[in-house]
């Protein structure tokens, strides 16, 4: 947050992205007062039939949660410019017109807020080539027909979704995980997945493969499972860790589970704590590994005593064990 001597807010920079130096370029440019909130609003009124100008305040708004006075200058753009002439953005270093970005943010409201996905369904028909069409499949994806919508409908959209972006990993394995909730059809997931490894095998992707993993447990094949773990562990981030360890306990490989997920990981993530919860959770759950499972939930709430969650599980490993639950010091 940026504010004058008064107080008064003049510009805003909701989270971080890498690369460090394009996020500084946007610090020093809000420092200059350029096209910041401040800026804008003054503008607004003395161009009022801007769209440029509309869509960098809508935005502003958006990017605060301010969704109604967002909409209004987003449906503003689209009554000014329905053929979208009057002005241009920047989305993923392409040129699309403010109208086609205002569409899109509307659809993204509508499909977010009322779990409405007509209007996002109605822009990938209108703009079939537009750069942004990919995300709103994604979006479409994430926010309704991965956990949402009825599997058929979902299966649906997915042979589309595909079908649009064959090429692309990321789509294919939105369609895999998908299937790994329904837990069928397993072999379609399986030939997804693969393919999806293979499209990507210049820079792998390890959660595909980890997600390959989860769908040759649900085949029954244990041996094809524990090797495509296997593999994922080798590039995986410590985020992936508890999955990779959950593949290797159902196909009965505690060994393994604990080598990558075990005592050590806890080490390792000592002075941060970082994933610390999650695993005294997992292993909790799996009634395994419990003294090293109560070592990092000391840990955690020796560091962060207010994480009531850690507490509530430290005391049902001391239930589970018959002990009495108490407290540390």
């Amino acid at each position: 947050m940026i504010l004058d001597p008064d107080g008064s807010e003049v510009d805003w920079l909701v989270g971080y992205g890498p690369p460090p130096e394009k996020y500084q370029e946007k610090l020093d440019k809000a420092q200059r007062g350029v096209d910041t909130f401040k800026s804008l609003s003054a503008r607004y009124p003395e161009e009022p039939t801007s769209v440029e100008v509309m869509l960098k305040l809508a935005l502003k708004h958006d990017s605060r949660n301010r969704l109604e006075k967002a909409e209004e200058l987003y449906n503003r753009i689209l009554v000014l410019d329905p053929g979208g002439n009057k002005g241009t953005t920047d989305f993923i270093n392409e040129k699309v017109s403010c109208t086609q970005y205002a569409e899109f943010n509307l659809g993204y409201h509508a499909l977010r807020n009322k779990t409405d996905t007509s209007p996002l369904k109605a822009f990938v028909k209108k703009y079939p080539d537009s750069v942004i069409v990919k995300e709103a499949y994604d979006r479409l994806s994430t926010f309704y027909y991965h956990h949402v919508a009825p599997r058929a409908e979902a299966e649906v959209f997915y042979q589309e979704y595909a079908g649009r972006f064959p090429s692309d990993p990321a789509a294919l394995n939105s369609w895999v995980m998908r299937i790994l909730q329904d837990k069928a059809p397993v072999n379609k997931g399986i030939e997804l997945a693969e393919k999806a490894i293979a499209l990507s095998k210049a820079s792998p992707d390890p959660e595909i493969t980890i997600n390959l993993a989860h769908l040759y447990l649900l085949k029954g094949d244990q041996l094809k499972a524990v090797a495509a773990a296997e593999k994922a562990a080798i590039t995986a981030e410590d985020r992936l860790l508890l999955s990779i360890a959950e593949v290797f306990l159902e196909a009965g490989r505690e060994d393994q589970a604990l080598a990558i997920y075990g005592p050590a990981f806890v080490r390792k993530n000592y002075k941060t704590v970082t994933g610390l919860p999650l695993y005294v959770n997992f292993w909790l759950h799996k009634d395994k590994n419990l003294e090293s499972a109560l070592e990092a939930g000391k840990r955690t709430v020796e560091l962060m005593p207010n994480n009531w969650l850690t507490w509530y599980w430290i005391s049902q490993i001391y239930i589970g064990s018959a002990e009495k639950a108490h407290y540390f010091p």
